[in-house]
């Protein structure tokens, strides 16, 4: 059941991140960087860059990456509410 559970967890993580960088993509951003900057958003590493400006100074972008940091840190709640409730579970994972 956990091993189900992180599978799903894992492509949730990967479809959001390439929501967000297809969003940003439709923006006007270049591929490669709207796909670092959505990655960086939603795993909450900030980078002080020109293209973080970029993101920073346009309003639709910052929405964007505003949705992503929000969906990240419930990312965080989700997986420590689960170790929580089932611990039992985390430790057959971090036995393994």
């Amino acid at each position: 059941m956990s091993v189900l559970l992180l599978i799903v967890f894992v492509c949730m993580s990967y479809l959001i991140i390439r929501i967000g960088a297809i969003s940003l993509e439709m923006t006007g951003m270049e591929r490669s960087k709207a796909r670092f900057q959505a990655l960086s958003a939603f795993t909450g590493t900030g980078f002080t860059t020109r293209e973080a400006e970029a993101v920073v100074n346009h309003p639709r972008r910052r929405k964007i990456i505003t949705a992503l940091m929000i969906l990240g840190n419930c990312r965080y709640c989700f997986c420590h509410c689960h170790i929580r409730r089932f611990p039992q579970t985390a430790g057959a994972l971090s036995r393994n």
